[in-house]
C-alpha cells in the first residue's frame, strides 16, 4: 500500500447496476478507484487530496480509506446547510438524464390526452410529435435553466373554462 498526494485532475462518479457507485479519480495521469454506496463526490478537480492506494491483480489501483481533501480548489462551495456544490462535469450525462425525464412527463400528460378523449383523432406518430414538442419547449428548458417559454395558444395546450368555472366565489376568505 502507498499513500497519495497530488491535485484532482478529474473526478468521476459512475452508478452501477446493483445500485452502488464506482469513484474515480485521476492524479498525475494515474487512475484510482474505490466503490461507495452513494454517489457524492469526496473531491472536485483542482482540489489537493490525500489518500492511500493498492494495486489489485489486474493492475488498477484501488483506494483504500477515505479521501482526505487537504485544500479545496478556488471557487469551490461547501458547508451552508445547502449541500456541497460540485463543477459540472464536461460530458452531457446530466442533460441525457434530464432529457429523458422530461420526455416521460411528456408522455405521460399525451397518454392521459388520449385516454380522456381530447386528442382523438391524431395519429400514433402526431402523438409521438406532440411528446417531443412539449419535451423540448416546456420541460427539458425548464429543468436545464428553468426556463418557462410565453404560452402562444393552440395545438393540444389549449384550455378554455367552462362559465361554470369561469365564475368567482367571493365567499372564499382569503
Amino acid at each position: 500500500m502507498m499513500q497519495v498526494e497530488g491535485e484532482v485532475k478529474y473526478y468521476d462518479v459512475k452508478a452501477l447496476q446493483n445500485g452502488n457507485f464506482i469513484h474515480s479519480v485521476n492524479i498525475d495521469g494515474v487512475r484510482y478507484s474505490t466503490f461507495a454506496k452513494d454517489g457524492n463526490p469526496r473531491a472536485n478537480k483542482g482540489d489537493s487530496v490525500r489518500f492511500n492506494a493498492e494495486k489489485n491483480q489486474k493492475g488498477y489501483w484501488n483506494i483504500k480509506g477515505q479521501i482526505e481533501v487537504l485544500k479545496r480548489a478556488a471557487g469551490h462551495v461547501s458547508g451552508g446547510g445547502g449541500g456541497n456544490k460540485y463543477p459540472q462535469n464536461d460530458d452531457n450525462r446530466q442533460d441525457s438524464i434530464m432529457r429523458q425525464n422530461a420526455m416521460g412527463h411528456a408522455a405521460t400528460i399525451m397518454a392521459a390526452c388520449v385516454a380522456s378523449g381530447s386528442v382523438s383523432g391524431l395519429t400514433q406518430d402526431e402523438i409521438a410529435e406532440e411528446v417531443i414538442r412539449l419535451s423540448n419547449e416546456y420541460f427539458f428548458p425548464y429543468a436545464k435553466e428553468g426556463k418557462t417559454p410565453e404560452f402562444k395558444g393552440g395545438g393540444v395546450s389549449e384550455f378554455e373554462p367552462s362559465k361554470e368555472e369561469a365564475v368567482m366565489d367571493d365567499d372564499i376568505p382569503f
